[in-house]
């Protein structure tokens, strides 16, 4: 059963917070993951991963279907500035002995990636998160897959609306640990040789992708690396050709909101091998309101629970719909669409 966590419940650890670069914001997202999967905070239970290993600059979780996630420092990789603790790699690996002084985690399989070992690893960023004490985040996590989103807004968030709220930078998604098949993947971020900024653009698509294993031959990727194709979260206009003469954000109208008279909760997949996977847990897509901003999905989706726009104070709150489970839209990126829909209904996990 998956458990709802957020920055507005009581009981968190106290962040630092501060537009100065320092390890605390490394920290600080340690504390997060440890207060969701691995403690618990308040009255809050823990999801159920175990804290395998921890430095100032790197943690190591594993999940109850026995991988590991190691998240590393960007400091590692560029020590000219303290606000790149505020970014880290995110690897994937079957077994652990230790890390080394680059923060490459050791063990079998070692992989961030899609080309194999750390050529080209996923960086997610997580720096602007702690400038302004009114940025927000969500986690939906169970004791094998947890997702995270942030909302990073400046200290104008309640000015911040409708499709503005796509558009922040910082906003993004980290999704770590078991797929529907049992694959232990991770999505979000940025790929690349070294940290490209501070505070990456992230993404949650295949540029942002990493599979421990080779889900046909069941092969550790390792090395080798793996041609691997996820659905993307962002829907541009590319996506329409000139036989479109219209968007589905026109066809559904945001002036009055068209409200959804069902939602097609349908798979999010990705493909390796030529071999198409049974998808994500815990998020969806509703394939009518793909390319829609996150701010009109979620209010299609809840109807007349709410009369105007959220704003980037409120986008990540927490509304039960009539089933009692929530729905959120997943902010993909900087300039992406809410096509994705996070959920706590156990149906989808």
């Amino acid at each position: 059963m998956p458990r709802v966590y957020s920055s507005k419940d009581a009981g968190l650890p106290a962040f630092y917070m501060s537009t100065v670069g320092s390890l605390q914001r490394f920290n600080n997202y340690k504390l997060i993951l440890k207060a969701c999967l691995v403690t618990g905070y308040g009255a809050r239970l823990a999801a159920g991963w175990t804290l395998v290993d921890e430095g100032d600059q790197y943690l190591v979780l594993r999940n109850a279907s026995g991988n590991y996630v190691t998240l590393s420092s960007g400091y590692y990789q560029n020590s000219t500035n303290l606000s790149y603790h505020g970014t880290f790699r995110v690897y994937l690996h079957a077994t652990y002995t230790g890390i080394n002084s680059s923060g490459v985690p050791q063990g079998q399989g070692v992989v961030s990636g899609t080309s194999g070992a750390a050529t080209l690893p996923v960086y997610f960023g997580t720096d602007l998160f702690y400038w302004y004490s009114n940025t927000r985040w969500v986690m939906l996590a169970d004791d094998r897959t947890f997702i995270f989103m942030q909302a990073p807004f400046t200290s104008t968030a309640s000015t911040i609306s409708g499709t503005q709220i796509d558009t922040q930078s910082g906003n993004g998604a980290l999704y770590v640990g078991d797929d529907l098949g049992g694959n232990h993947i991770a999505v979000g971020g940025v790929r690349a040789t070294t940290p490209p900024s501070t505070q990456p653009a992230l993404y949650f698509d295949r540029l942002a992708f990493t599979t421990l294993r080779n889900p046909v031959s069941g092969l550790l990727v390792d090395t080798a690396g793996i041609s691997a194709v996820f659905e993307s979260a962002y829907e541009g206009s590319a996506a329409y050709t000139s036989h479109t003469g219209s968007t589905m954000l026109s066809y559904l109208g945001a002036s009055p909101i068209t409200v959804m008279p069902s939602i097609e909760m349908g798979l999010v997949r990705w493909a390796a091998a030529g071999q198409p996977q049974p998808g994500l847990r815990g998020i969806r897509r509703d394939h009518l309101m793909a390319r829609n901003y996150s701010n009109l999905t979620r209010r299609q989706i809840e109807g007349a629970l709410t009369s105007s726009d959220y704003t980037g104070d409120t986008i990540l709150s927490l509304t039960p719909l009539v089933e009692g489970n929530v729905y959120l839209p997943l902010l993909a990126h900087i300039g992406g669409r809410g096509a994705f829909i996070v959920t706590d209904n156990p149906v989808y996990w």
